[in-house]
């Protein structure tokens, strides 16, 4: 089983919306001192398709 009691960083790779509402989770469920930390593509929209409704007018 992984123990994480003693965790000091936790790394996220990917953003958008799950990677920042798993690093608010984490952030919740860790002591204040744990550094989450999210990795995200800069180029890359956080939002996906139907996550915001992206469509461009004409």
């Amino acid at each position: 089983m992984l123990d994480l009691t003693n965790a000091k960083r936790i790394g996220i790779i990917g953003g958008g919306i799950v990677g920042w509402l798993a690093a608010i989770a984490l952030r919740r469920v860790f002591d204040v001192d744990v550094d989450v930390t999210v990795i995200e593509a800069p180029t890359v929209f956080p939002l996906g398709p139907g996550e915001g409704g992206l469509a461009q007018p004409d």
